[in-house]
């Protein structure tokens, strides 16, 4: 977790040009909001919830392991499964809603 922490970037102005406001609900109904730069990855998203979910003193949500869940739209569906692409190279713009989709 140290190392996530380590390469997390600070939250980006809102007036900044680009940013994509993304809002991701876990299984547990918790709801991590955050503004993001059109270059960032998948993965330091998932990186950035995972040290999030750490830091939440929340019995409802269990710690998150990189290996059990999938960030995914609802409609139209998709998971986004590449985690080394970034949010523009996936479309993802303006204000998302991702659900957080653990898996058995």
């Amino acid at each position: 977790m140290a190392a996530k922490r380590a390469r997390a970037h600070p939250e980006p102005s809102p007036a900044e040009p680009g940013v994509v406001r993304i809002r991701l609900q876990l299984p547990s109904g918790l709801k991590f909001d955050r503004r993001w730069r059109a270059s960032t990855t998948i993965q330091q998203v998932r990186d950035a919830l995972e040290v999030w979910v750490d830091d939440q003193q929340e019995p409802r949500q269990p710690k998150l392991d990189e290996e059990m869940y999938e960030l995914a739209s609802t409609y139209p569906r998709e998971r986004y499964v590449d985690h080394d692409a970034t949010l523009s190279e996936l479309g993802l713009s303006g204000l998302c809603a991702l659900r957080v989709e653990v898996s058995d």
